[in-house]
């Protein structure tokens, strides 16, 4: 983590991310178990659910301070990818955009069949 990276109010993962947790992660699960997990992810956390969009594998969820956009990548049927956008409504981001992306993905792998991270690198 850089120093700049500190200040930061949003990220993306994607699948060549300077850091592995924040790396596109990979699970043996098809596109309904995903968005279950997704959805209970959710109600655990207390966030609001505004969108599920099944036609482009889009959620948008959200807290008064920030907001999450998931994006389910159905690989064949039985993998998926997810990749996330999170962005604090704050003017420094204080590192919490990347604690919440470790966190929901530390909550997936426990929800999910994890198989692996960047796996396209």
């Amino acid at each position: 983590m850089s120093f700049l990276d500190f200040f930061k109010n949003h990220l993306e993962t994607r699948e060549n991310a300077f850091k592995k947790s924040i790396s596109t992660h990979y699970f043996v699960n098809n596109y309904a178990q995903t968005k279950a997990a997704l959805i209970e992810y959710a109600n655990a956390y207390n966030y609001t659910i505004k969108n599920v969009n099944d036609t482009y594998h889009e959620m948008f969820i959200e807290k008064p301070k920030h907001h999450i956009i998931f994006t389910v990548i159905e690989i064949n049927p039985r993998l998926t990818a997810v990749e996330m956008k999170v962005a604090y409504k704050a003017m420094i981001g204080m590192n919490r955009p990347q604690k919440v992306i470790e966190q929901t993905y530390a909550f997936l792998k426990t929800k999910l069949k994890f198989k692996g991270i960047g796996l396209n690198r």
